[in-house]
């Protein structure tokens, strides 16, 4: 015999009193999870932190102890870069990306692997377990995949 839910007219969708929620009575489906960037509590040889003076040059590359460091497969958006917002405002999408990048270089336990050198550049692919620095700057839109 099925059974039909029956919402009620009176039986508001969202309310304002407090309710539990019991979590076992909840079948929610669950994405897979991402597989680790970085193994925990394990460095790779040659790996290094970013710490003390460093210089970010744009989304993807940086300079730290006078060598310059890129991001592997990606591509940096310009410093100068204005984008506009959906309501048609101009913001400095170039500088947001490149503090963005700033700010998780330096963020707790993310370090970077060298990956390999061309000309001046050495290719480096940073993170740290379930962040990779690459992917999260082309997934905001803060650099490009190469």
């Amino acid at each position: 015999m099925l059974v039909s839910p029956v919402v009620r007219a009176e039986e508001l969708l969202w309310s304002n009193e407090v309710r539990r929620i019991d979590p076992s009575q909840q079948d929610y489906e669950r994405l897979p999870p991402r597989a680790p960037t970085v193994l925990p509590n394990t460095r790779p040889k040659g790996a290094f932190r970013v710490r003390g003076f460093f210089r970010v040059r744009d989304s993807v590359s940086f300079i730290y102890r006078k060598k310059s460091y890129k991001l592997s497969g990606a591509e940096p958006v310009a410093n100068s870069k204005i984008c506009v917002d959906k309501q048609g405002r101009r913001w400095g999408c170039g500088i947001m990306a490149r503090n963005r990048f700033e700010e998780l270089l330096t963020s707790r336990d993310v370090f970077c692997v060298p990956t390999g050198e061309a000309d001046a550049w050495v290719f480096v692919k940073c993170g740290k377990e379930g962040l990779d620095v690459a992917a999260e700057m082309i997934e905001r839109g803060f650099a490009e995949t190469r």
